[in-house]
This record gives structure tokens, C-alpha cells and sequence, in this order.
């Protein structure tokens, strides 16, 4: 009965922690929290597969690969507890870590070049390994006291700093795998032989936690998934994982073969993450690609090199369409009561006029059903309530647009309007140049320099972090012990004896941010106008906790544009900071 126990532990503990070695690398922010974590998590899997084939059949020295790969899982353990301390209390543990790297790397050569290391491998199926009290059990005895009392020393450590819902699980964890490493030792040479269903149980336990733990941190709060995310892919993979497991043990396959199909399984459902986060990179990739096309012709119009509305529009168009990779797109500009293209690929010829069902309908709006031209999406450019121009872009067969998608659509169609409005006031002082040179220099030089700083803030958009910390800043506004831990009270400069100190100062300080955004004339009576909508949506919902659906009933909007004028306010927010930052 123990034999069929242990195996399937022994085979969940190898599927659990392979899946969730693959979940925190592939979802996770990277950090050398995810990257240790990923060592630890594979090492205890490959610890758990050893275990599985050998209850099947012992072969001498496996014992010994398998005590190699815990020492490598604590040992990295112990280094990612270290990376949770600060800079100063990480200066402290230093000699106790290259003290603990010694031991580690002693015991591994120890127990793989001592013949015999352990005792009496054949036909131990189900008990812990046994040794002989010397040098190989010495070194190995060691390496776990040493490594558990900084694992625990650190979580003290860090306790002492400022805790956080990922130091208690984290510290649970640990305190479970420190408890199996007590009795493993006393079980090794000291008490009479134990089962390993035990020990096996304890570190399935802590693979479980310490996972779950680095998972939360992650993914959860850095990536903004949710926890349904996790739980459904978790349940998902071990299903079907199990059915792979049970097919092979109905089709009568060897133990040995059940492994390596379990294996198999996780590597292959979780490839799935894989694609997915590099599809996303790839999409980041090609938007700041986008803006650094957009910053090179604004460059170029500074160095001397205007091009023509002409030429700069459709080069413009050209690099969006490949940025959201659009077969058809066009851009269309008002003339006598009417929208005429201006520049199209794929789409309606140049200067033909658009059908009355694609005129400018207010905010970006898509096209329903089929038409004749194939055309999905439109985005107005409007300055100051006027329409200067839109932008349409066509269906794509593989798969709809997604919301950064459309978000980049809404910057770039934001972005052509001011530039439009810019040469419009240019192309007015052309007209009375011979009385007005230098406002007509002015003028030129605010089309250059002003278009080149649009698309250099275009461009150099905020890291995802800084966005991130800084709407849960927004938040959390009334919560001023976790604005004293938050990376904000860095990043702004925040003194203060007390955490508490820092997070008011945090809270004034996003005040003060927030309070930039508010046009300079007195609010007027609803509805407001286009230019008060940053301030309002961040000012009532975040300060004065209005709840959405009323904002937008006030500024007589969508939920799609609340929701693109709360992220494009945040990023400005986030520049803000780093701005004064780098200043």
C-alpha cells in the first residue's frame, strides 16, 4: 500500500514543481526573485523524479544526485531569502553566504566522488537513505544547519524591515522545509529508518507554498494577472496532466515511461506561456518602435529637413499600420464639409471623399458589420473640440484588435492633430510674413521643437512598474503605512523617520501631482470640456471615491474613453515623476 502512496506523491511533487518552475519564469516579472526561485523549484522537481524511479528500481550513486539537487534548492533558497533584505542588512549576511556557498559546494563534491556515500541503496524502495557517521554526512549535516539558520535569520531579518503578504507565505515555506530538513538529518544516520512519505510530504508542502508565494509577488502584482488566472491554470494543467498519467497507466506502460510522460505533459501545457509573454514582448517591441519613427521625423523637421504635411502623414500612417499590424489603414483631413483622404494603403484612393457612414462620429468608434471600404476602426484628431483629421484602419483576419492596440491607435491619432494644429498656426504666419518674421520663426520653431517633444514623450513612455506603483499609489491614497513601503517613497525623494512619515509625504506629494493636471481657469459647470477630463476622473474617483459609472454619466462618456483618459493620466502622472527624477 505504501508503494502506489509514495509513487503518486513523489509524481505530483515532480508535476507540481516543474509547473510551477515554468508558471513564475514564463508570467512573472523578471528579477532574481523569479530567476532563484525558478532554480529551486526545478531542482526539487528533478528531486522528485529521482525519488519516483527509485522506488521502481535503485541504482547506486542516484541517492547521491538526489541529495545534489536539495542542496542546490536550499541553497538557492537561502539566496533568495537574502535578496528580499536591503541593501545594508544584505552587506551583513555576506560573509554567511559565501560561508554557505563553501559548505554547499563541499558536500555535493563529497557526496558524489565518496564511493558508497550512502548505505545500502539497493533494495531500499521506500525508507530515507542512510549514512555512515563521516566526512560525506559531516559536510551534508552542516550545509543544512548552516543554510536553515540563515534562511530563518533572513526572514528575521526582513520582518524587521517591513513585511508584506509574500514574506509571510515565503516565511511559511521556509519554516516547513526547515522542519524536513531537522528530521532528514536525524533520519540520515541517527534514528532507525524512516519512510519518506514523511519528508516527501514536506517538501510537496513547501514546493507548493514557496511557488504560490513567488507567484502572488510576480505575476499577481507585477504583471496584473489574476488570481483566477492561477488557479484555473493551475487546475487546468494537473487535469489534464492526470489524464495523460492515467492513459499511460491503462495502456500498461512502465513506471519509468508514466514519468517521463507526466513530464512531457507539463513542459507541453506550459509552453503556452511561453508564446503568450513572447507575443506580448514582441507587441512592446514594435510600439516603441513606433515612437522612435515618429521621434526621427520630428528630428528631422528640427534639423532643418521639414517635410511636407504630405510626406510626413503618410510616412506617419505607414509606421503605425506596420506597429499594429494592419493590412489597411488611411488618413482623411476635412474639405468643403467633408473628409477626403489624404493618405491610404490598401483602402480608398487619395483624395476620394469617405461614405457618410465613416464620418466623425466624436470618439474612436468601430465600424459595425461588413462595408465596402473594409475598414474596422476610426480615431477623430481633434484639437480643442475641432476635427483636424481621422484615422481608419482595417479589419485583420487573424485575430481582432486588442485594447493596447486601440490604445496606440488613440496616442497616434492625438499625436496628428497637435502636429496638424502646429502647422496650421505655422501656415497662417506664412501669410503675413513680411510683417510678422519673428512670430513666423517662432512659430516654425514651435512645429519643430514642439512636434519633437510630443514624440520624444511619446517615445520615452514610463517602465510598466512605474505606471503600475503609481495607480496603486492612487488607490491606496488613505492607506499611508503602505505608501511608506511602496517604491514611490524612493522614487519621489520622500523623507521621513517612520514609514508612516514617508507615506504621508507619498500621499502629498501625488497630491500635489494630481493638482498639475487641473487646468489653470475655474472649474466649469458640467459638461466640462474636453481638457478638464484627466483631472476629473483621477481627482473623484481616486480622492473623492466616486464611483466610475457616475464620472462618466458627469463627462457624458463611454467606458472606453474613461478608461483610455484614466490610463493616458497615470502615465502622464508616472513621466511626471521620472521626470523630476532625472532632473
Amino acid at each position: 500500500m505504501l508503494i502506489p502512496i509514495t509513487a503518486v506523491l513523489d509524481l505530483l511533487g515532480m508535476a507540481a514543481g516543474l509547473w510551477l518552475a515554468v508558471y513564475v519564469l514564463a508570467r512573472g516579472y523578471r528579477s532574481p526573485i523569479t530567476q532563484r526561485a525558478f532554480i529551486v523549484l526545478l531542482c526539487l522537481a528533478l528531486f522528485f523524479y529521482g525519488a519516483y524511479n527509485n522506488i521502481f528500481e535503485q541504482v547506486p550513486g542516484t541517492a547521491a544526485w538526489r541529495a545534489v539537487a536539495l542542496i542546490t534548492a536550499l541553497y538557492f533558497w537561502y539566496d533568495l531569502t537574502n535578496r528580499l533584505l536591503p541593501g545594508n542588512l544584505r552587506r551583513r549576511t555576506r560573509f554567511l553566504s559565501w560561508v554557505t556557498l563553501g559548505l554547499a559546494a563541499t558536500a555535493a563534491v563529497l557526496l558524489l566522488t565518496v564511493p558508497n556515500a550512502f548505505r545500502g541503496e539497493v533494495g531500499n524502495a521506500l525508507n530515507i537513505g542512510r549514512m555512515e557517521l563521516e566526512l560525506p554526512f559531516i559536510a551534508y549535516g552542516l550545509f543544512m544547519i548552516v543554510v536553515s539558520i540563515g534562511i530563518l535569520n533572513n526572514h528575521r531579518l526582513t520582518r524587521t524591515a517591513g513585511t508584506s503578504r509574500i514574506h509571510r507565505y515565503f516565511y511559511t515555506a521556509s519554516l516547513i522545509a526547515v522542519i524536513n530538513v531537522g528530521h532528514g538529518i536525524l533520519s540520515l544516520a541517527i534514528l532507525e529508518p524512516q519512510s519518506r512519505i514523511i519528508q516527501d510530504g514536506l517538501i510537496l508542502a513547501s514546493v507548493i507554498v514557496l511557488g504560490y508565494s513567488v507567484a502572488r509577488h510576480q505575476t499577481f502584482v507585477e504583471q496584473r494577472t489574476t488570481f483566477m488566472d492561477f488557479q484555473v491554470s493551475s487546475l487546468a494543467v494537473m487535469a489534464l496532466t492526470a489524464l495523460f498519467g492515467l492513459a499511460g497507466l491503462l495502456l500498461d506502460y512502465s513506471p519509468r515511461e508514466i514519468g517521463i510522460i507526466v513530464g512531457l505533459a507539463v513542459l507541453s501545457l506550459s509552453s503556452y506561456d511561453f508564446v503568450r509573454t513572447a507575443i506580448n514582448d514582441v507587441l512592446a517591441r514594435e510600439e516603441s518602435q513606433l515612437r522612435r519613427q515618429l521621434l526621427r521625423i520630428a528630428r528631422d523637421s528640427a534639423g532643418g529637413r521639414v517635410p511636407s504635411s504630405q510626406a510626413w502623414i503618410e510616412r506617419s500612417l505607414n509606421i503605425l499600420l506596420e506597429t499594429i499590424q494592419a493590412e489597411q489603414g488611411l488618413i482623411a483631413m476635412p474639405e468643403n464639409g467633408e473628409f477626403r483622404v489624404v493618405a491610404s494603403r490598401q483602402s480608398l484612393p487619395g483624395g476620394s471623399p469617405l461614405p457618410p457612414d465613416l464620418q466623425l462620429q466624436g470618439d474612436l468608434f468601430p465600424l459595425a458589420g461588413a462595408n465596402e471600404t473594409g475598414l474596422a476602426w476610426i480615431a477623430p484628431c481633434t484639437w480643442q473640440g475641432r476635427p483636424l483629421a481621422l484615422v481608419a484602419v482595417g479589419a485583420r483576419e487573424a485575430r481582432a484588435y486588442s485594447e493596447s492596440d486601440l490604445d496606440v491607435l488613440v496616442e497616434f491619432a492625438d499625436q496628428v492633430a497637435l502636429l496638424l494644429h502646429l502647422e496650421s498656426l505655422q501656415s497662417d504666419q506664412t501669410h503675413r510674413l513680411a510683417r510678422l518674421a519673428d512670430d513666423y520663426q517662432t512659430n516654425l520653431l514651435s512645429l519643430q521643437t514642439g512636434g519633437e517633444q510630443i514624440v520624444e514623450n511619446l517615445s520615452r513612455q514610463p517602465a510598466p512598474e512605474l505606471v503600475k506603483s503609481v495607480e496603486e499609489g492612487l488607490r491606496k491614497l488613505a492607506d499611508v503605512s503602505y505608501l511608506g513601503r511602496s517604491p514611490l517613497a524612493g522614487l519621489l525623494g520622500v523623507p521621513g523617520k517612520t514609514h508612516l512619515e514617508r507615506g504621508q509625504g507619498v500621499r502629498d506629494r501625488l497630491l500635489a501631482l494630481l493638482e498639475t493636471l487641473r487646468p489653470p481657469e475655474k472649474r466649469p459647470p458640467e459638461p466640462l470640456p474636453r481638457e478638464w477630463h484627466s483631472y476629473v476622473i483621477l481627482h473623484d474617483a481616486y480622492v473623492q471615491d466616486v464611483p466610475n459609472r457616475e464620472i462618466m454619466a458627469r463627462l457624458y462618456i463611454s467606458e472606453g474613453t474613461f478608461n483610455r483618459t484614466r490610463r493616458k493620466a497615470i502615465r502622464a502622472l508616472a513621466r511626471a515623476i521620472r521626470e523630476r527624477g532625472s532632473s
